[in-house]
């Protein structure tokens, strides 16, 4: 077996445990005819930090010119659009489109996305809460 080390090994992982997640017999889980993961299906992780969100899609393949991040109210939406291609191994890519909701707590205007190894990471800063202020009864 050949390894691809252009491709984080969470993804060789997260695609076995996908495949032996209950809906597969296990003699399909190595040799069935269809790709374990959908490339239409969005595959993200989201981590809250103390002043900031960030979004991470597993996007490998695709070039920061197909890929486009957008934010419209509340809803973050990331495509990535291509020919479809298949190798012969069965694996290829084809056109993604994900939307999630925003909290209102971020900062719309400061969101940042950057694409390394096929991970696209964007970043959502959130608003700075007033501080208390005392007041003093006269």
């Amino acid at each position: 077996m050949k390894i691809n080390k252009n491709y984080p090994l969470s993804l060789a992982v997260d695609s076995f445990l996908r495949a032996m997640d209950g809906t597969r017999q296990p003699s399909e889980w190595f040799f069935s005819q269809e790709p374990v993961q959908s490339a239409r299906s969005a595959n993200y992780r989201v981590l809250e930090q103390d002043d900031l969100y960030e979004v991470k899609f597993l996007l490998p393949g695709f070039s920061r010119k197909e890929i486009s991040v957008s934010l419209e109210g509340s809803n973050l939406t990331v495509s990535a659009s291509c020919e479809e291609t298949e190798s012969e191994e069965g694996f290829g890519k084809k056109p993604f489109n994900h939307s999630i909701e925003v909290p209102d707590s971020c900062e719309k205007g400061k969101v940042t996305a950057k694409l390394e190894s096929g991970i696209l990471k964007v970043v959502l800063p959130k608003s700075k809460k007033p501080k208390a202020v005392q007041v003093k009864i006269a």
